[in-house]
C-alpha cells in the first residue's frame, strides 16, 4: 500500500472531535520489564536503588501505586498500550503458531496516528515490538523501530559507529549469569552479566544501549526543535530495551554498586522453599510455573543472587539514561511544560518461585507495572493513586491532553480523571489475559479494590485445577486460595463473581465462558439447554 493510500485511509478510520487546546509537548518513555522491587514505595531495595532520574518524575508527577498491564508479553502489552484496546494478539513474534496474531494490523488505529493526523510532529526511538512496518508508516521511513525481544547489539549499525566514538570494536562478559538445564549441571540460558570491552578494559556505562538510545532521542528533539511550525504540538516516543535480559552491565559500574546492592538483596521466600524441597512442584501449584522453573534453570542460589543485584544495576544505569535524556528537556526549557508518562510494558519475576523473566501467567510480579504521569507545569506533584488502572489508559490519556476525542471504541479511559479527583475516582476491575510465550498457559484475570478496601489480584489458569489469589500490597506474594481463611475465600468469591460479569457482558471473551461455568458453577450457576453453540447463546 502507498503512503498516500495508507493516509487517506488514517483520514477514513480515525474520525475524532476536537475537544480543547492541546498540551503541546508530549513525552512517553518506557522500560522494558520492571520487577516491582525496583519502584515499589514498600520494596527493601528503594532506599537503596540509585535512580534519581524515577525518584524525580515521581517527585514532580503522579504516581500510579496499583498500575497493571492487560497482557505479560512485549508484543501483547505494547498493542494495548498503544491502541488503547485488550489486543488480539496475544504472542510475541517467534512463539506464534503459524496463523497466530503477533503483530498489530495496518488498519489498527494507535494514539500517535491520531496526534499525526491532528498535525503533531511525531518521533520514535527504540523499541516497538508490535509490527516495524506499522511504526514504519506511522512515524515515517526513515525511523528504526526494532520489532525484536532483545536489543540489537550486535547487528545495529548506528550503535555499532557508536561504540567506535568509544574505541570499543567488541564486547565480552567478565561475569556471565546462566542457567541449568533439568539435570541441574549442563549450562543453559544464557542471561547476560557484566562486560567490558574486547580487551578487558573499561566499558563505560555511557556505551551501553539504554545511553545509546537515550543519546538518539536526544538528537532527534533537537532535530524536532528545529523543524517544528510555530504552535506545532511535539510528541517522541523513547522506548528502552532495558532492564529486559540479557543484562550487559560494565563491569567498572557494577564494582562500585554490586557490594551494596548485595548487603540488602534476600531472596524470595517461595525461591528458599524450593530449595527445601528439592525443587519439586509445590502442592497447589499451577503447572505453568514448574514448566518455566525448568526453562529458566535457577537451581543455584549464587546464580539466583547475581540474576537480582545485575537486574537492580541494569535498572540503575536505565536511570541514568533516562536522566541524560530529561537533562535535554530541561536545557531546552521544556521539562516544565511537558507531559511526560513514563511506565513499563510488564513485570518481571525475578527469582520469585524460582522463575525469571515473564510468561503467561497471572502472578503481580508480572501484571504490576510502573506508572508515573508528569503534568505540565509540575502540577500535583507528588501525589500518589491507589485505585487501580491500566496501559490501556495510556493512550485515552495521551488523545485527551491532545484534545483528541476518538470516536472509534478505546477500551480504556483516561487518567485525568484519577489526577484531578484522585482516589475518588475509579474504572472497576481490570481484566486480563495470557496466552502463550515459552510455554501455552491461558489464563484471565482482574485486577480490583474488593469490599475490605484492598487491592486484589484473582487469576483464573484456564487449563489448571489450581486458581490464584493475591493481596497486591503483600510482597511474600502468598496464594491465599491456600491458606483455608474464610474470610480470604469471602473475597475471592467477590473477585471472582466481578470476573463472570465482564465474560459475560463482552462479547470478546464469550470463549471463556464454558471453561468458567465449568470451573466455578458455584458463580455461574446451573445453565438449562444445548451449550454446543448452534446458535447464539442468549
Amino acid at each position: 500500500m502507498s503512503d498516500v493510500k495508507y493516509l487517506n485511509q488514517i483520514d477514513g478510520d480515525l474520525p475524532y472531535l476536537k475537544e480543547r487546546s492541546s498540551t503541546p509537548f508530549l513525552f512517553l518513555i518506557t522500560a522494558d520489564m520492571v520487577p516491582p522491587e525496583s519502584y515499589k514505595p514498600h520494596s527493601r531495595y528503594v532506599g537503596v536503588l540509585d535512580t534519581p532520574s524515577l525518584k524525580r518524575l515521581q517527585r514532580d508527577g503522579i504516581t500510579f501505586t496499583h498500575a497493571s498491564t492487560v497482557s505479560p508479553l512485549c508484543g501483547p502489552s505494547r498493542a494495548s498500550l498503544f491502541t488503547g484496546r485488550h489486543p488480539y494478539v496475544v504472542v510475541n513474534k517467534g512463539r506464534s503458531h503459524a496463523g497466530m496474531e503477533h503483530k498489530l494490523r495496518e488498519n489498527d488505529p494507535i494514539f500517535q496516528e491520531y496526534l499525526r493526523r491532528e498535525g503533531f510532529l511525531i518521533r520514535h526511538v527504540g523499541k516497538c515490538h508490535v509490527g516495524a512496518d506499522k511504526f514504519i508508516r506511522v512515524f515515517g521511513e526513515n525511523d528504526s523501530p526494532w520489532d525484536r525481544w532483545a536489543p540489537p547489539i550486535s547487528d545495529d549499525d548506528q550503535y555499532i559507529n557508536y561504540l567506535t566514538d568509544f574505541g570499543i570494536k567488541g564486547i565480552s562478559f567478565s561475569k556471565k549469569i546462566q542457567g541449568l538445564r533439568q539435570d541441574r549441571k549442563t549450562p543453559g540460558n544464557f542471561y547476560g552479566g557484566w562486560v567490558v570491552n574486547e580487551k578487558g578494559k573499561d566499558f563505560p556505562i555511557e556505551a551501553t544501549y539504554s545511553f545509546f538510545l537515550a543519546q538518539k532521542a536526544v538528537k532527534t528533539l533537537k532535530a524536532m526543535l528545529q523543524q517544528r511550525s510555530s504552535g506545532q504540538g511535539l510528541f517522541l516516543e523513547l522506548d528502552f530495551f532495558a532492564p529486559h535480559q540479557p543484562f550487559f552491565v560494565p563491569e567498572t559500574y557494577a564494582k562500585k554498586r554490586a557490594d551494596k546492592l548485595m548487603e540488602s538483596v534476600a531472596l524470595p521466600d517461595s525461591y528458599v522453599e524450593l530449595i527445601k524441597q528439592g525443587f519439586h512442584r509445590p502442592s497447589g501449584e499451577p503447572l505453568i510455573y514448574h514448566m518455566y522453573r525448568m526453562n529458566w534453570g535457577l537451581y543455584n542460589q549464587g546464580t539466583a543472587r547475581d540474576y537480582i543485584v545485575t537486574n537492580l544495576l541494569q535498572f540503575e544505569i536505565l536511570d541514568k539514561a533516562i536522566g541524560y535524556f530529561l537533562e535535554c528537556l530541561d536545557n531546552q526549557g521544556l521539562y516544565e511544560e511537558s507531559l511526560i508518562v513514563f511506565c513499563a510494558d510488564h513485570g518481571e519475576m525475578n527469582v520469585e518461585k524460582g522463575l525469571i523473566d515473564k510468561g503467561p501467567f497471572g502472578h503481580p510480579k508480572v501484571t504490576q507495572v510502573p506508572l508515573v504521569v508528569k503534568l505540565p507545569g509540575n502540577k500535583k506533584a507528588g501525589e500518589v493513586v491507589e485505585e487501580p488502572v491500566a496501559l490501556i489508559d495510556v493512550a485515552p490519556t495521551f488523545l485527551q491532553a491532545a484534545g483528541i476525542k476518538p470516536l472509534n471504541r478505546i477500551d480504556g479511559q483516561s487518567l485525568f480523571p484519577f489526577i484531578d479527583v484522585g482516589n475518588a475516582a475509579s474504572r472497576g476491575p481490570i481484566f486480563f489475559e495470557g496466552f502463550w510465550h515459552v510455554f501455552p498457559n491461558p489464563v484471565i484475570a482482574i485486577t480490583a479494590k474488593l469490599s475490605d478496601g484492598k487491592y486484589y489480584l484473582y487469576s483464573h489458569n484456564l487449563v489448571s485445577p489450581y486458581d490464584e489469589f493475591y493481596d497486591l500490597d503483600d510482597t511474600t506474594y502468598k496464594n491465599l486460595l491456600q491458606d483455608g481463611s474464610q474470610e480470604h475465600e469471602k473475597l475471592a468469591k467477590e473477585a471472582l463473581e466481578l470476573l463472570k460479569d465482564i465474560l459475560w457482558s463482552d462479547p470478546r471473551w464469550y470463549f471463556y465462558r464454558d471453561t468458567f461455568r465449568i470451573r466455578h458453577p458455584e458463580i455461574v450457576g446451573a445453565i438449562a439447554g444445548d451449550l454446543q453453540k448452534f446458535r447464539p447463546e442468549n
